[in-house]
């Protein structure tokens, strides 16, 4: 049974290698904004949409949406749309 264990944590470990990795490459990612006005990255925004969750983790819209039903990813619904913090998503990340 010891194998299990080592052989989770070791999964585990390369979830957290493949996700920095997928935060790194978003990061540079500039989103469109309004003439004028200074590009955002997503890493820097604070509210996320699913479909910009989704992009940040590397996991799919359907996952994102299947986590806050389940109620182990907060979020909130604004004019139909799920919001998600970014520090709720960060924290479900960590949590993985």
């Amino acid at each position: 049974m010891a194998s299990r264990k080592v052989k989770k944590v070791d999964e585990g470990a390369q979830l957290a290698a493949v996700l920095k990795e997928a935060f790194a490459k978003t990061a540079s990612t500039a989103l469109p904004v309004a003439k004028g006005k200074p590009a955002l990255t997503l890493n820097d925004k604070r509210e996320l949409s699913i479909k910009e969750a989704s992009a940040l983790t590397g996991y799919t819209s359907q996952l994102v949406i299947e986590a806050i039903h389940d109620g182990v990813l907060k979020a909130t619904k604004q004019s139909g749309r799920w919001i998600l913090k970014r520090a709720d998503l960060d924290d479900w990340i960590r949590r993985l």
